[in-house]
């Protein structure tokens, strides 16, 4: 075999086995790229849950400062207001005095 064939083979081996390396690092790369994606499709749909959540919980902490909302709780926990006769029903629990207009909700 000559030199140049020898120097010929040499560099179609190198070839191969860069095309190898560089093959083997691509596929490395698109799964993981496949993995990240995955996660950061994971990521976004948790996060449009937690500002779902948000949302609901700004909500509720503005109900929960109203007057309403505030008079509601105190009359399931048996208050009532001054001027208003409490009733105690057969059954022991206490009733408010019946007013003219419902109680809002």
């Amino acid at each position: 075999m000559s030199n140049k064939r020898k120097i010929l083979l040499f560099i179609g081996l190198c070839a191969l086995l860069a095309l190898c390396y560089f093959g083997a690092a691509a596929l490395r790369q698109r799964d993981e790229i496949a993995q990240i994606s995955a996660q950061n499709k994971a990521l976004r749909e948790e996060l449009a849950a937690l500002d779902l959540r948000r949302s609901a919980l700004k909500s509720d902490l503005a109900l929960s400062r109203s007057d309403e909302y505030i008079e509601r709780i105190a009359r399931e926990f048996g208050f009532i207001k001054e001027g208003e006769i409490k009733f105690i029903a057969s059954d022991g629990s206490a009733v408010p005095e019946p007013s003219a207009s419902p109680p809002p909700e």
